[in-house]
């Protein structure tokens, strides 16, 4: 896994809309920061990119920052745009796909 672009015991500020670029036909991601206990990691899906259905064992949110991302949970479609916030007990199975070229920000919440 590459660093993460900021540490834990440091301030820091960012625009997340400058950090990442959807790439043509692919999906890019940066961690943002990594502990034990948190970690964010900023995603961009060009139009048509998928990821198909797994679990992880942490408490996880999704904000979209912009487009739109069809969210598939539990069996179920639940379409996000941007703004749009999504909470993810741990184990739940989920997947999603890119309706146009978009960016979202992953928080796991790790442990407890």
């Amino acid at each position: 896994m590459a660093a993460a672009l900021f540490v834990i015991d440091q301030v820091a500020t960012a625009d997340l809309a400058t950090l990442i670029e959807p790439v043509a036909g692919g999906i890019v991601s940066k961690v943002l920061v990594s502990s034990p206990a948190f970690q964010q990691t900023l995603f961009a899906l060009d139009a048509g990119q998928s990821i198909r259905e797994h679990r992880v064992p942490s408490l996880a949110t999704v904000q979209v920052l912009d487009g739109e991302i069809d969210f598939d949970v539990g069996g179920q479609t639940v379409p996000l745009r941007a703004g749009a916030w999504l909470l993810l007990p741990p184990h739940t199975p989920h997947g999603l796909a890119a309706r146009g070229p978009c960016r979202m920000l992953l928080t796991l919440v790790r442990g407890g």
